[in-house]
This record gives C-alpha cells, structure tokens and sequence, in this order.
C-alpha cells in the first residue's frame, strides 16, 4: 500500500480536503494507494475568511487600514460568480455546491503569515504609505511564517502512529509521500529541507569515518521530539527519527535500488515559502542534497544512494514528484509554481538544475525554467519531476485524476 499524508491548504481542515479531492482520491481506489489527512494548529483569522476573492481588510477602526491578504484556500474560486468553495474536484468530479464559511468551520493554517504583515501594513499606513497594501500575486512578495514549529510538531505526532517501520517484516517506513495544496505545500518542504539536512549530516559524518564533514558538525543522533522554536536558527532545527522518511533501513546486504521505495511528493498549486529565511533555506538544502545524492551515486557505480554503516545500512529513497498548477491561477502565479518544480529538479539533477539557486521566492529569485517532463528519474518506471498544467486557476480539477493515477501506477512496482 501506498501511504499519502494530504496536507491541505490555507483555512481549511483535513477532512475538508479530503472530501475535496474525492474524485481524484476514487481514481486510485483500487491501487492500494490509502490517504491521511492531518489539520494544521494554526486558527486562522476568521474575519479574513469571507468570500470568493483574494482580498480582504482588517477590521473596522477609528482608522481603517487596508491589507490584502492571501485569501482562505477555501474560499478561493476562478471568478467572482464562481463558488465561494475551494474548486477542487469533489467526490463526484464536478465543481462543489455552493458553501459558506460557517459550513466548513474552524478553518485552519500551518503557519500565520499575516501577524506580521498586518502590522508593517498598519505602520505605512500611520506613515501615509500606499506600502499599506500587500500584493499576494506578486512572486516577490514575502511574507513572514509564524508558528511553524507547532506545525511541525502536529505532524510529529500524527506520523508517529506510522511507525519507525525497522523490523524484518516492514523493512521501509510507512508512509511513502505528501499530497499537498498551496500552502500545504510550503510545510511540506520544509520539513523535506530539515529532513534532508539531517540525512545529509549523517551521511557526511558515515563518508568521513565517523566524523562531521566540514564546519558543521551536528549531532547525527536524531531526538526523541521536534527541536524547532521561533529564535532557533533553522540550522538548529532538528526531527525525530520516525520522521526521517527519506531514510529507509536496509535488513539484507543484497538489497539493490529496485528495493528502495521512492518518496512521493503531489503539489497542487505549489510554491517555495514566502518567508526569505525559510524560501533561502529550503533552497540551500535542496542545492546539498542534490549534490550528496549524485556522490553517493558515483561511489555506488550509479546503482543507488545506500549508505553502509558498520553493520547497518540504509537508503536514501529516492524523490519523485508531480506537480500541478493553473495557468490562470491568480493567488499563486505559474511562475511561482515553476520556482518549486526547479527546486525537486536541483535535488534530482544534484544541484545542476538552475545556476545560483532556484527562482520562485524572495526578491532577485532566478526565473525558473518552462515546465515539461524531465526524464532523469532514478526509479525505474517514472519520472524524477512530472508536471501537468491546466486552463483553469488556483485549484487541482478533476481531470487531474488522469495524470495522478499514471503517477501512482509508474511507481506502484516498488510498493
């Protein structure tokens, strides 16, 4: 079976996704693929959760300031006249019935990146600054995460349940990939970025006897609970070992790659986070991590990332990801998605993929390259990036179905 964690997007829940992608879920019923769908901790502002558009203000004062604010995913449609539900594919593949807020409340986030920019907003405005409006279209635009590590915490304890997956008969962990919307997105990579700077670390430390490669030489021990906290520097920041996924423990010394299980990663509308310090992050470690991967290859004969260690030995699992994004999306523009597509080609290519990083966040972003099939892919059978692109706006269509099922199908052999 194959184990996706769906992690939603802005103001909204779990099973408020899941029911969102019911048609796209019916699709790969039969495919022993199963779905868990976590709710982020963070409340999100109900008074930014009214209605169909990507704008919204602060409340009433004295002195009104106004913010536009990334709108709630679930309140999130292609045009005015169009549901104020979120317009992903429902159960039966047609567009949603109409909702209101009320009917999928308490809508929630995994992270707040409005505190800050509400309070810059309302600084300009006692400045008379027209900076009291806040572009969320525009690539460039940053936005300050908070709360991240509670994030980061709640999928600690949900993924917990799966298990460490380290006995003879489970040899690979249990859950083999995120399928993530928007905002959902941006937790996914990042815990991908600690994940990876934690492997890499270890890897390192196993190459070089036992020792630290280079200037950081972190404990390669993983603990017992998340270490993240808002003044941490994010070098600090560290996850349990079931949270390790790309790790996977090899039980017999004839393991060969065809064993190793890739990890999947679906990402609707995605993008790098718009926090500079966590976008910067996430970059650098993709631009390591990639470049670790091909040296493991290159020690391996190009036959696969398995790390020996003494007695035990492990895999690093191979990533391969999907993506999806609309060419009319308005809140999360194309070329935003383009900068996290190029960010899974970097890991893929070792670090090859964009010179001097990868475009999508922050100010002077690298333009990221068209979308298309990258055929580089170290699991047999699928393709290391897919993308498939449609018409519409910031929503995963139920024709989406179609290219997951063929996703799911191209890697289905080594599950």
């Amino acid at each position: 079976t194959v184990h996706l964690l769906g992690i939603h997007g802005h103001a909204m829940t779990g099973p408020m996704f899941e029911k969102k992608i019911g048609s796209i879920r019916s699709e790969v019923k039969k495919m022993n693929c199963a779905f868990h769908f976590p709710t982020g901790p963070i409340d999100s502002p109900p008074d930014w959760f009214a209605g169909p558009t990507a704008t919204a203000t602060t409340p009433t004062t004295a002195t009104p300031t106004p913010v536009v604010v990334e709108a709630s995913e679930a309140a999130i449609s292609d045009s005015p006249t169009s549901p104020p539900a979120e317009n992903l594919a429902s159960a039966d593949g047609d567009l949603p019935t109409t909702t209101t807020p009320t009917t999928i409340s308490p809508p929630k986030s995994w992270m707040d990146f409005w505190t800050a920019r509400k309070a810059e907003a309302e600084r300009a405005d006692n400045n008379n600054s027209s900076a009291s409006v806040v572009n969320v279209s525009d690539p460039k635009s940053i936005f300050p995460y908070i709360g991240v590590p509670d994030s980061l915490r709640l999928l600690a304890s949900y993924t917990k349940d799966f298990g460490e997956g380290e006995s003879s008969t489970s040899p690979a962990p249990l859950l083999d990939g995120h399928f993530a919307f928007s905002q959902g997105t941006c937790i996914s990579v990042i815990w991908l970025a600690i994940a990876m700077r934690q492997l890499r670390l270890e890897v390192e430390a196993v190459l070089a006897g036992g020792e630290g490669m280079g200037a950081d030489k972190a404990s390669t021990t993983a603990p017992e609970e998340v270490v993240a906290e808002e003044d941490l520097p994010l070098e600090s920041w560290r996850l349990p070992q079931h949270m390790l996924l790309l790790k996977q423990p090899i039980i017999t010394t004839t393991t060969t790659a065809a064993a190793v299980k890739p990890f999947l990663f679906v990402m609707g509308s995605g993008l790098v986070p718009r926090d500079d310090m966590f976008g910067e992050f996430v970059k650098s470690e993709a631009l390591q991590y990639g470049k670790l991967l091909q040296h493991l290859k290159e020690l391996n004969n190009n036959t696969n990332t398995i790390v020996s260690s003494g007695t035990s030995s492990f895999a690093l699992r191979p990533i391969v990801s999907l993506h999806c994004f609309g060419s009319t999306d308005d809140l999360i523009k194309p070329v935003m998605s383009q900068g996290l597509i190029d960010l899974f080609r970097t890991i893929d290519m070792g670090g090859g993929a964009v010179d001097g990083g990868v475009g999508g966040s922050g100010s002077g972003a690298a333009e990221p390259s068209t979308p298309s099939n990258y055929d580089t892919s170290p699991v047999a059978g699928a393709q290391a990036v897919s993308v498939w692109s449609h018409d519409g706006g910031h929503v995963m269509p139920a024709p989406f179905r179609k290219p997951f099922k063929q996703f799911i199908q191209s890697v289905a052999a080594h599950f």
